[in-house]
């Protein structure tokens, strides 16, 4: 349930900002890191704090570090 509710309303918001033809890439790319930065942080308080968001990412909760596109030194 926790990971269902959180994804599916951080998809919409990520879908919100990816559509906003008044972002420029720079901005586009700025608001997905403090989007991401959110949800980090929901996350990270739900499930008990720091340890309990890294066993979260260990077991189906990578999504969160899949919210940003590919830097250039990543692709």
């Amino acid at each position: 349930l926790f990971r269902s509710q959180l994804q599916r309303d951080t998809q919409q918001q990520m879908n919100a900002v990816r559509s906003n033809s008044s972002l420029n890439p720079d901005a586009r790319n700025r608001a997905l890191v403090a989007l991401q930065d959110q949800v980090t942080a929901q996350a990270s308080a739900l499930l008990g704090g720091p340890r309990g968001l890294e066993a979260y990412r260990a077991n189906g909760g990578q999504w969160i570090q899949g919210m940003l596109p590919p830097t250039p030194a990543t692709r």
